[in-house]
């Protein structure tokens, strides 16, 4: 479904470090390196690009089949656009948006969109995490995700320093998206809107994380402390102190979403702008100085 909603998305062509039994390092993959070892004719290997569509394969998905991307877009809808942002935005704030009340999540036929961004190092990490976010302080140590403050968690497996197959600065990214929290913080007379001169000020104060190892992994030369509190956390894990995973860098971003006028149609959003003020000097946070 996300194939046919993207058609112009594919893979990206990349030269590989450390190489495999097919391909030798230095070399570049892209999309018609063959997948060894997987043959669609004797002596022709299967690539990205012959096995695009799954026809090729001998199957097809009832949502997809024979159906244009502006159909299945309403289908999406259907199906999952209830608790989307634009469309929480569009039902809980359209009387107040287009009356005119200061207090509308939508301006002009748009809104912000909002996202904690989780990046580290893998190679200065051993072990499974989680980063928990929340928007105000975590009320419940134990079970963290029913905190009524709780947003979302990034979950992280890393192996030891001793990986091969990682270059010294390989990054482990992902993202928390915040909108829906907002929206609800808004709802309850907590934010006025979702434009950045309401939303910076109130997660600055309010935007916290918590690190938590879910399974211990005990490698003899990471260079992460554990365990840093004598607190249990969930799984038989426990807690982090950000500060002592030195690569953590959690920052915040936001784009500007225009409403569709229908179902059949996409969002335009805006590119993504990083604001420093809300993590600078957190322990863990994204500073002034770093790079985004």
């Amino acid at each position: 479904m996300w194939q046919v909603l993207n058609p112009n998305a594919w893979t990206t062509p990349q030269v590989t470090i450390f190489g495999t039994r097919a391909n030798a390092p230095g070399s570049t993959e892209h999309s018609a390196t063959g997948l060894s070892p997987f043959y669609r004719y004797p002596h022709t290997q299967w690539t990205s690009n012959t096995c695009r569509n799954t026809r090729n394969l001998y199957y097809t998905y009832p949502e997809t089949d024979g159906v244009s991307a502006a159909d299945l877009r309403v289908r999406v809808q259907r199906l999952y656009g209830g608790t989307a942002p634009q469309n929480q935005v569009r039902g809980g704030a359209s009387k107040r948006a287009y009356s005119g009340n200061s207090n509308s999540l939508v301006s002009n036929g748009k809104y912000h969109e909002w996202s904690a961004n989780i990046r580290l190092n893998k190679r200065q990490t051993a072990g499974t995490y989680l980063i928990n976010i929340f928007i105000g302080n975590p009320t419940n140590g134990v079970e963290w995700t029913s905190d009524p403050n709780f947003v979302g968690s990034y979950y992280l497996l890393t192996k030891n320093g001793t990986c091969n197959d990682c270059s010294e600065n390989a990054l482990v990214t992902g993202s928390v998206p915040l909108t829906h929290m907002l929206i609800d913080c808004a709802r309850g007379g907590k934010l006025k809107d979702l434009s950045p001169e309401s939303v910076i000020p109130y997660l600055r104060r309010n935007l916290n994380w918590r690190v938590q190892l879910v399974r211990p992994y005990w490698a003899s030369n990471s260079t992460v402390p554990m365990l840093t509190s004598d607190q249990p956390g969930n799984n038989g894990g426990g807690y982090i102190n950000p500060r002592d995973i030195r690569s953590l860098k959690i920052s915040v971003t936001a784009a500007t979403v225009t409403l569709p006028s229908s179902s059949s149609q996409d969002a335009p959003i805006t590119q993504w702008t990083t604001y420093y003020d809300v993590t600078d000097k957190k322990p863990g946070g994204l500073c002034y100085g770093d790079p985004k």
